[in-house]
């Protein structure tokens, strides 16, 4: 918002403003959004300012001169919107990077360490990739849809609900099906 006060609002053309929307705040949140999911109230903020940017000049818009729905506005130039991000589906798409890194290089030097993803990124990047075993080492036995079409943990919940050893690999669990001995039956 600082960075807004020095711009002369009134003179930018709508070309203009919705350049500075995309490149300028629309950018602003990226860093922390590969960190973090951004509270449902910061989201709403940086829209309504982006809004009233985009629609008003200003740093809010008020009334009636929101004349399209911002979900719409929000949509890909295909889709007959504007283009403008849509910050709480980049927010997931930056988050699901850090799943695509753990599998396309392994070298990173955080690797091993807690991901910022939840459990609703986590399906979705499962979704997303289809998963080849390999020798096994380095696919989740029971979180990575490596056999179905998805993971062991979603297919068959109450046998996962008694395993003891849930971060098994493909190749630990399957060699002399110790995935069996983690079994606990309470």
């Amino acid at each position: 918002l600082r960075k807004m006060k020095v711009w002369k609002l009134a003179h930018f053309s709508m070309d203009a403003r919705l350049s500075l929307v995309q490149q300028v705040l629309s950018a602003m949140l990226v860093f922390q959004m590969i960190a973090i999911d951004p509270p449902v109230w910061l989201r709403k903020a940086v829209d309504k300012v982006r809004r009233g940017f985009l629609l008003e000049s200003k740093e809010v818009a008020s009334g009636g001169k929101c004349l399209v729905n911002w979900r719409a506005v929000c949509r890909p130039r295909e889709l007959e919107g504007l283009g403008i991000t849509n910050i709480e589906a980049q927010s997931t798409t930056l988050r699901m990077r850090w799943l695509w890194q753990t599998w396309t290089e392994p070298e990173k030097p955080w690797l091993g360490l807690p991901l910022p993803t939840d459990e609703r990124v986590r399906a979705l990047f499962n979704a997303s990739v289809k998963f080849h075993p390999g020798n096994g080492k380095k696919i989740s036995f029971w979180t990575e849809p490596w056999l179905l079409s998805a993971s062991l943990n979603i297919c068959l919940p109450e046998l996962y609900k008694h395993c003891t050893r849930k971060k098994l690999t493909v190749a630990e669990a399957i060699g002399d099906a110790r995935w069996t001995r983690h079994i606990k039956a309470n």
